[in-house]
């Protein structure tokens, strides 16, 4: 009887074993997540040993996005405010990173200069497109959106700009550089009399291209909002005028120029 609970021990003791050795197994074989917090972290440690790093780095800002095998990384590097804090006046550049997600092996990096200044108008939001433009063959752009607004409310103003990146090599290459895509801006007078201006820019690929890269059709889209004071003092919208025009750009040998009308607020 001893004996044959003794064999019973063994082959359950045994069969623990293989069954760890196996979670084991798959939890060192499991891949790497690209944009969770600890790769995230450790991407940035790569980046800024603390030795080298003078600049801020604003964390709660940071974003990522998951490419295969690569994450890529927006980070706003924040200096001292130059004036009182309470003032709002800030400058910061941004520096997008792009690293291997398993071994956290920085692959490229671009500091954008004083693209996270703030004063009156501040940024609002950093976020990367969801999908990527395919400007020509082995060429593949990542979209990043930066939205800024003030906090007026007589006179609210804001817009979002999209810049195109590629990864070249170990480079990387900013083909298209503050294109507006979105823009609102209102003239409130009073309780209720307004005007209210949206501009979206909607950028597509072309079939046709200049050398070697796509060409982008914009449809731009306005639109015009009046409200005034109604009967019984109750606010109502006039009336609303809609417009919609189409320009093409068309990549130069180094970038796709940004009209100067269709450039963000300096």
């Amino acid at each position: 009887m001893r004996g044959r609970l003794a064999r019973i021990a063994v082959r359950l003791g045994s069969s623990l074993l293989l069954m760890f050795a196996g979670v084991a197994a798959h939890a060192a074989g499991a891949p790497a997540k690209p944009c969770d917090a600890s790769t995230v972290d450790a991407i940035l440690q790569r980046a800024y040993p603390r030795h080298a790093a003078p600049d801020h780095i604003d964390r709660r800002r940071v974003v990522c996005a998951a490419r295969p095998a690569q994450t890529w990384l927006a980070v706003p590097l924040m200096a001292q405010a130059l004036n009182a804090p309470d003032e709002g006046f800030r400058n910061g550049d941004l520096e997008l990173l792009v690293a291997d997600p398993t071994s956290h092996r920085l692959i490229a990096r671009l500091r954008l200069k004083n693209r996270m200044d703030e004063d009156a108008i501040e940024v609002e939001r950093l976020s990367f497109e969801r999908k990527a433009y395919d400007l020509a063959a082995g060429t593949r752009a990542v979209g990043l959106r930066i939205e800024r607004a003030n906090r007026s409310r007589i006179s609210p103003l804001g817009e979002t700009t999209l810049s195109l990146v590629v990864l070249d090599g170990d480079r990387l290459k900013l083909v298209l550089d503050g294109l507006v895509v979105a823009q609102h801006n209102g003239e409130i007078d009073g309780p209720c009399k307004a005007r209210f201006t949206n501009i979206e820019r909607r950028p597509a690929l072309s079939s046709s291209r200049f050398h070697g890269m796509a060409n982008l059709d914009i449809a731009e889209i306005t639109t015009i909002r009046y409200r005034s004071q109604g009967p019984g003092g109750a606010c109502r919208e006039l009336r609303s005028e809609r417009s919609t025009r189409r320009r093409t750009m068309v990549y130069d040998g180094r970038r796709y120029p940004v009209p100067v009308n269709w450039q963000p607020l300096k």
